[in-house]
């Protein structure tokens, strides 16, 4: 397959990502039934300045009664720094359960899928699909990533901004360009016209300016709300971009896609060690890095891993696939390679990390998507992890001679005990196993079986031993009927 179809084919695929169906929350958001939080009377500006430039929590505030909103009215404005509190129209008791539907949703899915996706939305876009449509629907304009907490079951739930980056609705940008032709501004735009820093309103002038020829079309500059908002999907459609590939070594140039896109599929070649070869003969312990357990069939999947095969390892729960990972990831440090592990649950992730941990590789790692992934945490790891120097490997050759020479005299008694005696066929393996059964029936019983000595027994061949005992088998079918043969009257 051409270089040129690998493209077309990806191309393909991608539109499958781009998520610009009124389903997707950042098009068409709607206020949930059970959580989530809408403000009233908030100014997004003054929100971003104390999310961002502050670095403040924010609480939220019940509705007011008629009395409350009498004082609110008739007293000046509180500066933002002083209150921190966004003020909604939910009863006391509808607010806190909303709150707490929310923390725990979001709690939920950092923990499964390690991505926050709890947003503060600063303004909405108004939009209609067509000029004839009578259902206006909304899309946020800023998105403010935040983590919620709280200091105690009986105080209130506070918002602040998790650290990473603030970000436009880059799903609705592509909509608006994709179907309508209207190329909505992004963030970066209006930051580098105030040398850095966001200017919220000017952003909505911005956008408000870009849409005034649609029709119903109009910005919102007043809505402030905290709701879930998921870029995943638009951002693997941004990443599989041609156009942000590298000229040589493009996303059409890539062995893996050829293989997936392509007629013939993987072809790989066969594996170095085959699954009846005994393994200790091709492994040394100074060139294999199993950190922890791993039986034959693990032990050849890492092999093939390191000769660069391609496979697929499957299995139900407890069959040792995440052992068999760490073992993977542990030969790619010792190697000096790169590994990207990815999951879709967060649990899969730690699990592997745990492991790691505990045998002190988890420095080793660094964590791209969790909740501890603030670009914050990321710089400190990696400050931390380059002060701790090299790794004291002083006398390890040692240990290897000495694993070395006691995995020598294991097989050389294992093949002893496998290997036949002289010509028997027999083993002293399988000569353990009828000693035993004897042993048991003389245990059980309560007797001592006569021992007889054959001479040159242990030179005959399995077959005259066959034949030796088929005699025997016949003699003692005749006992029975006729009775022990030294008590016969003949």
């Amino acid at each position: 397959m051409t270089t040129s179809q690998i493209i077309s084919r990806v191309e393909e695929s991608r539109k499958e990502l781009l998520q610009l169906d009124l389903r997707n929350p950042l098009l068409n958001y709607r206020y949930l039934r059970a959580r989530g939080v809408e403000t009233v009377g908030e100014t997004p500006s003054q929100v971003f300045d104390s999310l961002i430039r502050r670095g403040n929590g924010m609480a939220f505030a019940p509705r007011l009664d008629d009395n409350e909103v009498d004082d609110v009215c008739n007293s000046p404005p509180r500066p933002r720094n002083v209150r921190n509190t966004l003020q909604t129209q939910e009863s006391d008791r509808d607010l806190s359960r909303r709150l707490l539907n929310t923390y725990y949703s979001a709690r939920t899915l950092i923990e499964e899928q390690g991505v926050n996706t709890l947003f503060v939305a600063l303004g909405m876009v108004l939009w209609r699909e067509d000029d004839a449509s009578e259902i206006e629907r909304r899309a946020p304009l800023i998105l403010i990533p935040v983590e919620m907490g709280r200091e105690n079951v009986r105080s209130s739930f506070r918002v602040k901004h998790d650290g990473e980056d603030v970000e436009a609705n880059i799903s609705f940008i592509a909509k608006a360009r994709a179907d309508y032709g209207i190329d909505i501004p992004e963030l970066h735009e209006v930051v580098e016209e105030n040398d850095g820093d966001l200017d919220v309103d000017s952003y909505f002038r911005k956008v408000s300016d870009s849409i005034s020829n649609m029709t119903g079309w109009s910005v919102d500059t007043s809505s402030v709300v905290l709701g879930f908002f998921s870029f995943s999907k638009f951002l693997m459609y941004r990443d599989l971009d041609t156009e942000n590939w590298p000229n040589e070594n493009g996303i059409g140039d890539s062995k893996l896609l050829k293989a997936l896109y392509g007629d013939d599929g993987f072809r790989e070649r066969n594996p170095i060690i085959g699954a009846e070869d005994h393994l200790d003969s091709h492994l040394s312990p100074a060139d294999v890095h199993h950190v922890v357990d791993a039986d034959s069939s693990q032990a050849l999947a890492i092999e093939d891993m390191k000769s660069g095969r391609s496979m697929v390892i499957q299995g139900p729960p407890g069959t040792g696939k995440s052992q068999t990972i760490t073992n993977i990831i542990a030969e790619a440090v010792g190697l000096g390679r790169r590994v990207l592990f990815v999951s879709e649950k967060m649990a899969a992730l730690e699990v592997v990390k745990r492991r790691l941990d505990s045998i002190h590789l988890g420095d080793a790692c660094l964590e791209l998507h969790s909740n501890k992934t603030t670009k914050s945490a990321v710089l400190n790891e990696l400050k931390r992890t380059q002060e701790l120097g090299r790794p004291n490997d002083a006398g390890i050759q040692d240990g290897f001679d000495a694993l070395d020479r006691v995995r020598s005299g294991l097989n050389t008694y294992s093949e002893a005990v496998n290997s036949d005696v002289g010509n028997t066929g027999v083993s002293p393996y399988y000569a353990y196993g009828d000693y035993l059964r004897i042993k048991h029936i003389e245990d059980v019983r309560s007797v001592s079986l006569p021992r007889v000595e054959i001479k040159g027994s242990d030179s005959w061949t399995n077959a005259q031993f066959n034949r030796k005992r088929e005699s025997v088998e016949r003699l003692q079918l005749r006992i029975p009927p006729n009775g022990v043969p030294r008590e016969h009257p003949f």
